[in-house]
């Protein structure tokens, strides 16, 4: 899942477009399975940026929805539209093509309840027939040049560990303005828990989204 925090609203979450999860199908309309979502949240922040120009958004992101949204920078960047005023990503997926060592290791060892099988299963259905490389598809594989500040969250104890290492390697590459947050034995998406580690994860990345947004809106 994906969606918007912008100011003046609470910070409410725009959900347009919000079908851009790799576990939802898509219509067999002639586009590409992987092309269809990231076309979806390019139309919507080109939408939103025309209807509420200057006004400050962050994105938000968890799991999935991670390689989706970042492909849709991507290619917004590419467009000339502007970027939002950073990003929140919480146990980012951004390699389809499970080359992270983290997807192997958990398999191997069953410390997960997800197996690269059941990821590839997923990554299969979403590709269609398209390369698991492509930077469409997998970001990671995409260039991070002129992205807003990030932060990742993500915890040693998820299959899908190394994706948020190896995407935070590629931000730094660029030097761009990154903030990584490592939790020890968490799972997948843990925020989605009624836990204390939960709660702590949704504060930081609220007080992220509000330093973002305060910053834009003082510039």
């Amino acid at each position: 899942m994906s969606g918007w925090a912008k100011s003046g609203s609470n910070q409410r979450r725009d959900r347009r477009g919000e079908r851009q999860d790799l576990h939802q199908p898509h219509p067999a309309d002639g586009v590409a399975r992987p092309h269809r979502p990231v076309e979806d949240i390019v139309a919507a922040w080109r939408w939103f940026h025309a209807t509420y120009p200057g006004e400050p958004v962050v994105a938000l992101a968890e799991s999935a929805g991670a390689a989706v949204l970042l492909s849709a920078l991507q290619q917004a960047r590419d467009r000339g539209l502007p970027a939002p005023a950073g990003v929140v990503l919480l146990s980012p997926w951004v390699d389809l093509s499970l080359q992270s060592w983290s997807v192997t290791a958990a398999s191997l060892m069953g410390t997960t309840p997800y197996t690269m099988e059941s990821l590839a299963l997923v990554a299969r259905f979403y590709l269609d027939g398209r390369s698991a490389t492509d930077p469409v598809a997998s970001p990671l594989f995409g260039s991070f040049e002129g992205f807003p500040p990030m932060l990742i969250h993500a915890s040693r104890g998820d299959i899908l560990y190394d994706d948020a290492v190896r995407l935070a390697d590629k931000v730094r590459e660029v030097g761009g303005d990154l903030t990584v947050r490592l939790w020890a034995e968490e799972t997948h998406v843990w925020e989605r828990m009624h836990t204390a580690k939960a709660k702590q994860s949704i504060l930081l990345a609220a007080d992220f989204i509000r330093r973002r947004l305060d910053a834009r809106v003082m510039a």
